[in-house]
């Protein structure tokens, strides 16, 4: 029933009441109180209603031009309901019959309850003054306004005119007016209402300081959070619960967010919670791009806020810009995990601290010195895992010698490898970590007005009065690099934009954007029928409901193109055809042939797969998959080498020796030491100082 009625919300909703609003949510409520603190605005009323019921709602229903069904539903199923009422765990004695209020949880008094709210804001809004409901209401003048007071004080009266027809009570003690501690323009408003004075506007969940614009979090308990994430590693639960422990923190990380000393310790807890997965020498960049972003605190909260960014420039500066509506937030999700890791990196121990050897063109294993022109790859495996702990133990950054060779800079270890070229290659010397470049922009877009046009003028050429024309539209993606396609019987046409989104979902809603504006461009006199095959029902999901799927302006396009296309005479329709032989049983609707529906489904595949192959061939994006690929090969192979068995035993000499540097050294301020291993069965050699 709420669907049935979106349409009929929409002609009334508008941004000053937000409770339960489709598509509104409680950030808008705080972009809209900020909005009005950055316009200047530094007198604000806030009310909370005590009471509400639903004494005048066929009357509001009726104002707003509500479905008659509407009222006569309510009016049957609220017509002398009997109640049981509970409070403090006790129920009453017996049922009782009730003359106002919706039950708790009915499914239709979100929308009863907007629709009153929508109409106290219109009955109260004034030019000189601004306000908005969430349930609790807030009032301010603007800043043009010529006497703040006497604006805000009519506003008043309207809004207790108001309560008083629909029986609506608000207790002085919950409401607040707030203005600076230097403001005295409204204490005789105060001492007339009897509100309580405040500097901060707590309204929805948050905390704003006039002074100066300063948010925070209402009713954070650190504790509560804190104890939690402890019983979480008693639990030790499935790792996607634990990812699931920041709503308490960031559900507003766009407006306010923990403070720095709570997020420190909140982290700490955090990654506690992963002990029985890690070891205590593991760099946190590691862990969170091993176990997920999720865990960093810092991460989430900047994910949160970034919805708000538009741009960026990478690190080749090029310019990345994403468009609301039109991007999948998995973009900017992947910055920001590009962006943290970054920054990961170079706060790691590992990497910031300088172990410089003063002799790095040998290195040696047990006692035998190897030469670097000497290819023996496992055994450079061996030596490469071995320093490894040494890194992680956290050897002082003195010039100590192991009977090893030197405490080596491991580009020379690394001699024969790829990634280690130049000798600030710390990534794969200390982390396992194959450096990569940063993921580049999409390929260029090709004129995609011409592109539009040319559909246009073949359309046209073959859409007569009166015609029944099929069409077929598909999209396809592979290593960052999409295209899409729009075929009929006789021709095909397939391209790509420049968008950072490049998957094949927005490809597929692009395809049916851009056959929506090529029939546009027809001739007004043209009449006909258009069949759309499309083998995505996701896409096809999203032109039917707009403001539910991830690309919300562009099938709000598609669904305004199809309107007018109707009012022109054109009918289109928009039919699901399964891909690659799919479904063998399948019948289109309206009679049509599904061996034509295959056909044409299979033409426009193979002529997006073409498109986004011609746009990947040399693109910028299909060499760094190549990058990636070998890297994911490199660092496999050095993973693969931990389990050999002589490496463990490396590994076990190595950790000692480290340990020794760690405990001892910082004492005697040496810097020599030796430590002997041997590769096959006999156990580590103890070492001496």
């Amino acid at each position: 029933m709420n669907a049935q009625l979106r349409g009929w919300v929409d002609t009334w909703l508008n941004h000053l009441a937000l409770g339960a609003a489709p598509q509104w949510g409680v950030q808008d409520g705080h972009a809209r109180i900020l909005q009005a603190w950055h316009m200047g605005c530094r007198r604000y009323v806030k009310q909370d209603l005590s009471a509400y019921f639903d004494s005048s709602v066929e009357l509001v229903l009726a104002r707003l031009g509500a479905p008659q069904w509407l009222a006569g539903l309510l009016r049957s199923f609220y017509t002398e309901p009997q109640r049981l009422f509970k409070a403090g765990g006790c129920f009453d004695a017996r049922w009782r019959t009730t003359a106002a209020g919706f039950l708790q949880g009915c499914p239709l008094s979100p929308v009863i309850a907007l629709a009153v709210g929508a109409t106290w804001a219109e009955y109260c809004r004034r030019s000189d003054v601004d306000l908005m409901i969430f349930v609790d209401r807030a009032l301010w003048p603007l800043p043009h306004a010529a006497c703040p007071v006497t604006a805000l004080r009519a506003a008043l009266q309207r809004s207790d005119h108001f309560d008083e027809a629909f029986k609506f009570v608000c207790k002085p003690t919950k409401c607040a007016i707030v203005v600076l501690d230097s403001d005295s323009s409204l204490n005789e408003l105060i001492a007339e209402r009897g509100y309580p004075r405040e500097s901060s506007l707590e309204l929805l969940g948050i905390e704003l300081k006039l002074s100066d614009g300063a948010t925070s979090l209402l009713k954070l308990s650190l504790q509560t959070l804190l104890l939690r994430l402890r019983y979480l590693r008693l639990l030790q639960p499935r790792m996607e619960y634990r990812r699931r422990i920041h709503s308490a923190l960031f559900w507003a990380a766009g407006v306010a967010r923990p403070s720095a000393r709570e997020t420190q310790q909140l982290q700490a807890e955090i990654t506690a919670t992963l002990k029985d997965c890690i070891t205590e020498e593991t760099p946190q960049v590691l862990v969170y791009a091993v176990f997920g972003w999720q865990f960093s605190v810092e991460w989430y909260g900047d994910w949160a806020a970034l919805k708000t960014v538009l741009q960026r420039t990478d690190a080749r500066r090029d310019t990345r810009r994403f468009f609301f509506g039109y991007d999948n937030l998995g973009v900017l999700k992947h910055w920001l995990k590009e962006e943290h890791q970054r920054r990961g990196v170079h706060r790691c121990g590992r990497v910031k601290r300088s172990l410089i050897a003063p002799n790095p063109s040998v290195h040696a294993v047990s006692h035998y010195l190897v030469p670097l022109t000497v290819n023996t790859t496992p055994l450079l495996d061996a030596v490469f895992l071995v320093d490894k702990a040494l890194w992680s133990c956290g050897a002082r950054p003195w010039q100590v010698e192991v009977v090893r060779g030197t405490l080596l800079r491991n580009f020379a270890v690394l001699g024969t490898c790829q990634f280690s070229a130049c000798a600030g290659a710390f990534g794969p010397e200390r982390l396992f970590a194959a450096p990569i470049e940063a993921y580049p922009p999409a390929p260029p877009a090709v004129d995609l007005e011409g592109f539009e046009q040319d559909v246009a003028d073949h359309l046209e050429a073959f859409f007569k009065d009166d015609a029944e024309l099929f069409l077929a539209s598909d999209g396809s993606a592979k290593e960052g690099v999409g295209a899409f396609a729009i075929v009929t019987a006789e021709a095909s046409f397939g391209t790509g934009d420049a968008s950072e989104d490049q998957s094949a979902f927005r490809n597929e809603a692009l395809a049916l954007l851009y056959i929506t504006r090529a029939l546009q461009r027809l001739p007004g006199d043209r009449r006909g029928r258009v069949h759309v095959l499309c083998d995505c029902q996701a896409a096809l999901q999203g032109v039917a409901r707009p403001g539910m799927s991830a690309l919300p302006c562009i099938f709000e396009e598609i669904a305004t193109n199809l309107r007018n296309l109707q009012s022109r005479g054109i009918a289109v329709s928009l039919t699901w055809v399964p891909a690659h032989g799919r479904k063998r049983h399948w019948r289109p609707p309206d009679g049509i042939s599904a061996e034509l529906c295959r056909d044409l489904n299979d033409k426009a595949d193979a002529a997006a797969n073409c498109a986004r192959e011609n746009r990947a061939a040399h693109s910028r994006r299909a060499l760094w998959h190549q990058a990636f690929g070998e890297a994911t090969a490199w660092e496999t192979r050095l993973q693969l080498s931990l389990r050999a068995p002589w490496t463990k035993q490396l590994q076990l000499g190595a950790g000692c020796c480290a340990a020794g540097l760690r405990l001892r050294c910082w004492r005697a301020q040496l810097s020599f030491c030796t430590c002997t291993f041997e590769l096959a069965s006999r156990t580590h050699f103890p070492y001496q100082f």
